[in-house]
């Protein structure tokens, strides 16, 4: 039995050491819930051990996974470290998380006395395209930043299984908002037809009484307003003004921010999709939206619930 003492390396392999390891990002802002995906480049790219870890000095503020992912749990600001394996290198970045932005409610002169907020749910100006949400469901489908984000843990694979109000990803398997025995599980139905505000998106996420439109509301912002194709700071969408007496300097603007469909994303730019809280009764796996592109506004379409589209909320 003899002591044994270690040497580092291997006589017939050169080890290539970790001289450097940077972030894609230095800063960054988080609303509260939301994630995003950090990557750590570790240089050289030949190194020999590229692993690395993460830590947060604020966990009560914003937590990072084993793979880089930091949520925002609260506001405030935290810093996010990643240390290399070898070496000890790291790189830092300064995280913000703040609150959903809450929209200014912008009365047209509606014959219903509704106000329409200035800009989409998850966003903080009118060209912003903000989250896209399934039907029915609080937390975003997809958060369409640039890269794209995600809350981690949300699963986004076949578009039927992205919703929650389905068992095991059946079109004919509802269990809520369900009109129609051949489409509820079990033969379910609740008769319910426009959504409850647990299951609002603007509701939940920004409180008061903010909430989505029905589908009769939409109309009357079609009815009542101008829906001219134009940009507003670079970006393609609709600017809707009120044709009400004493109303025609008010609009808002609709941003043409297409879809997403389980992990794609479609007609960005160049069309836009608003969900309604109104379940399509006849076939109760669709609900209603607006729809429209450069050419025309299509008023009222019924869409697959589980489809991503951005939510325009209104509030009394």
């Amino acid at each position: 039995g003899f002591s044994v003492r270690p040497v580092y390396g291997d006589s017939s392999i050169s080890i290539i050491p970790v001289m450097n390891v940077t972030l894609d990002k230095t800063e960054l802002e988080l609303i509260i819930g939301r994630g995003y995906p950090l990557e750590a480049t570790v240089l050289p790219e030949n190194a020999t051990n590229k692993s690395v870890s993460w830590s947060s000095n604020n966990e009560s503020v914003a937590t990072v996974s084993s793979s880089g992912v930091v949520i925002g749990l609260s506001a405030g600001t935290a810093i996010i470290t990643v240390t290399t394996a070898d070496g000890g290198k790291t790189a830092t970045c300064a995280v913000t998380v703040k609150a959903m932005d809450i929209p200014e409610a912008v009365d047209l002169g509606l014959p219903s006395g509704l106000k329409w907020a200035s800009f989409n749910l998850g966003a903080s100006k009118p060209e912003e395209y903000g989250d896209y949400y399934a039907w029915g469901e609080t937390e975003p489908y997809y958060i369409c930043q640039d890269p794209p984000t995600w809350k981690e843990g949300k699963e986004v694979g076949d578009w039927w299984h992205s919703n929650k109000w389905t068992v095991e990803g059946d079109m004919y398997q509802w269990t809520k908002y369900c009109t129609d025995s051949l489409y509820g599980y079990e033969g379910f139905t609740d008769g319910k037809t426009v959504l409850d505000p647990e299951d609002d998106a603007a509701h939940v996420n920004i409180g008061g009484k903010w909430r989505m439109p029905t589908t009769a509301e939409w109309t009357e912002l079609l009815e009542n307003c101008t829906w001219e194709w134009t940009t507003l700071n670079g970006v393609n969408g609709r600017k809707v003004t009120s044709k009400m007496f004493g109303y025609t300097d008010k609009w808002i603007f609709l941003p043409a921010a297409g879809y997403w469909e389980s992990t794609s994303r479609g007609l960005v730019g160049s069309a836009g999709l608003y969900w309604s809280s109104s379940l399509d009764t006849d076939e109760p796996f669709d609900a209603w939206h607006v729809d429209f592109d450069s050419a025309f506004v299509y008023g009222q379409i019924d869409g697959e619930r589980s489809f991503g589209y951005p939510v325009r909320p209104v509030t009394e």
